[in-house]
């Protein structure tokens, strides 16, 4: 805990709220729903720069925030805190559950700490909202994922979208489009600013994040997910195989699944071999799925809807 408060030592003995006019219009932008925030997660900061620093994307120049340093250290700690949270708190159920298949518990753990489920907390918190980003690319691609879990939410109905740990993905009418990593990290980094803030309590942010991943941890422990190219292998037939084929121009992976007959071919592309894969493996689950009516393993709306159970904090 020492190491930890060093990093951010600066930000303790030197900035303070005190240290700024309340007139101090930069300041007074950064921090202006700061209040709201808490509310919604039921924490109130002592250090507002922790706030500040946790929603200042690497994109924002030092003149937008002459303060802090972006998220991306908070990020790096609020990723790992979460994993060690969220860890325990499955190993725990999963003794308590009285299972015996222990091979599920890398697989839930997988489902439950990755872009998707981290970006789908992140929404259900209003955390896009906070985060101070100059980016436009970006900014898209969040007002997509955004607008996509508020259709999902309006609709109420199973789209044919696959949700695995490896597929960080969501489709809209055949277009498949990567989940903002951005997002995630907005998440994670908030998480590393309340751990610094109140002094290291795993307590803190496990009540923090508790309403959030209770339900969808219970969830994965009855249904733990598989991976796409698990799934489609197992419960699609017939045989079907993947290969590697050369990146493309501007840098991203490609892969091409097909069957063993050859009449379903689908190319799948990513910034990562690994998404490339998992998005080719996607397209074949969907359209054999809407071929043959079999129901996906897990489906977004489900984990929305668990996600989202009880996340109202007055």
């Amino acid at each position: 805990m020492k190491d930890f408060q060093a990093i951010h030592r600066k930000h303790q003995n030197v900035l303070s709220d005190n240290d700024f006019q309340i007139d101090d219009l930069t300041y007074s932008i950064l921090i202006e729903n700061v209040h709201t925030l808490e509310n919604k997660v039921n924490y109130k900061f002592r250090n507002l720069f922790y706030y500040i620093e946790a929603f200042t994307h690497s994109s924002v120049s030092s003149k937008l925030n002459p303060y802090t340093l972006s998220n991306q250290r908070l990020e790096y700690l609020g990723d790992a805190i979460l994993e060690i949270i969220i860890t325990s708190v499955v190993v725990q159920k999963y003794l308590n559950s009285g299972q015996t298949d222990r091979s599920i518990l890398s697989r839930v753990r997988s489902g439950l700490v990755n872009t998707y489920i981290f970006a789908l907390v992140a929404v259900t918190m209003d955390l896009h909202k906070h985060l101070k980003i100059n980016c436009l690319r970006t900014v898209k691609a969040i007002k997509l994922f955004v607008d996509h879990v508020a259709k999902l939410q309006k609709n109420k109905v199973s789209l044919h979208t696959k949700l695995s740990f490896d597929a960080h993905i969501i489709s809209n009418n055949d277009m498949y489009t990567e989940v903002p990593k951005d997002l995630a990290d907005c998440f994670e980094s908030l998480i590393g600013a309340v751990f610094i803030d109140c002094g290291g309590s795993i307590n803190v942010v496990w009540s923090l994040i508790q309403p959030y991943f209770e339900d969808i941890i219970d969830h994965y422990l009855e249904y733990a997910p598989h991976s796409t190219t698990e799934y489609l292998l197992q419960s699609f037939s017939p045989p079907w195989t993947f290969q590697c084929l050369p990146r493309c121009i501007n840098g991203d992976y490609r892969w091409l699944v097909k069957n063993s007959t050859g009449d379903m071919n689908y190319t799948g592309y990513g910034s990562t071999t690994k998404l490339a894969k998992a998005h080719a493996g996607c397209q074949a689950i969907d359209h054999v799925a809407l071929k043959t009516g079999d129901e996906l393993l897990t489906d977004t709306d489900t984990v929305i809807t668990k996600v989202q159970k009880s996340c109202v904090i007055s």
